[in-house]
């Protein structure tokens, strides 16, 4: 059976012009049913963004991090931005302070990222102050 272009319209026209109640009423309950939800997800889970990232270290940790920086003369802008490029390359602070490989390696990264920019490694403040630091720790 063949159905020609023209029928296959109407039978569609008539298909999903038919009055149904029952879908209306399913569509105008649930639909601010998901507004709903969806700005209370977004209310309730704010962006990593907008957190400090140093609540996210341990308080234990911190007090080891203090106590290795105090020992190697290091002052709290060189803490911080060590904690910072930790946290970037996703290295446990400690581990930076301590271990020379992994110290090398995050230059190493920072040095290729200035590279990626178009800055020269030495002009680059970042490349600049894990040298420097670099002098001071190992």
């Amino acid at each position: 059976m063949k159905i020609s272009g023209k029928l296959f319209l109407i039978s569609l026209k008539e298909y999903f012009n038919r009055p149904e109640f029952s879908v209306d009423v399913i569509i105008y309950l649930f639909l601010p049913f998901i507004l709903f939800t969806i700005i209370l997800y977004f209310y309730s889970n704010p962006r990593k963004s907008n957190k400090d990232p140093f609540e996210e270290i341990p308080s234990d940790e911190m007090e080891l991090l203090k106590q290795i920086c105090s020992q190697k003369g290091l002052s709290a802008f060189d803490r911080d931005f060590l904690i910072m490029q930790a946290l970037n390359y996703y290295i446990k602070p400690a581990k930076i302070l301590l271990d020379k490989q992994i110290f090398e390696q995050i230059e190493n990264k920072l040095v290729i990222k200035a590279q990626k920019e178009g800055l020269s490694p030495d002009k680059d403040e970042n490349v600049k102050n894990m040298r420097n630091l670099k002098k001071k720790l190992f």
